[in-house]
């Protein structure tokens, strides 16, 4: 099992194909960090500007089981939380009054958009974080629609009870 090309990794989900154990595997050892946690030079720069959420960030990836008993906790971790919030907060101010220079660092790490296609969708995007019991019901309405169509996407079930953290 070993990470892949995105060229490589799209041939194995071409219409008609049917993927491998192997390729799914492949796919999953090429999601950037380790088990879903991201390395310092993975972090959007927009957000890397934030030292305290650099530092939290790479603290929860050295100490942690990012799908165990720790992460549950540090989602449980008030100020943890709260410096995420603020960092998005910052970026999504910053991305907002600097879009051209959001969308180049955007289009450095994701190369299939262009700085000016994203730069014009920050005119028309709503980038407000909102609690997930705000969220609630919209959440719920997507998760059925998801799960209706393409119950993979899921994991095959609907998200437990717990998973919007007490909305």
């Amino acid at each position: 099992m070993t990470a892949q090309t995105k060229t490589v990794l799209k041939s194995y989900f071409e219409t008609g194909d049917r993927p491998t154990e192997q390729q799914f595997a492949d796919l999953i050892d090429s999601i950037p960090g380790d088990a879903g946690v991201l390395s310092e030079s993975e972090i959007p720069a927009t957000i890397a500007r934030d030292t305290e959420v650099t530092a939290a960030v790479s603290a929860h990836a050295a100490a942690s089981d990012p799908h165990g008993d720790r992460a549950y906790a540090a989602a449980q971790d008030a100020a943890l939380i709260a410096r995420f919030r603020d960092a998005y907060a910052g970026a999504t101010a910053w991305c907002q009054s600097q879009r051209a220079a959001c969308g180049a660092e955007v289009a450095a790490v994701e190369s299939r958009l262009s700085a000016e296609a994203v730069a014009d969708s920050l005119g028309a995007a709503p980038l407000d974080a909102v609690p997930a019991a705000q969220a609630r019901d919209e959440l719920l309405f997507l998760f059925e629609r998801l799960f209706k169509r393409h119950p993979q996407l899921l994991g095959g079930k609907l998200p437990d009870a717990g998973f919007l953290a007490g909305a």
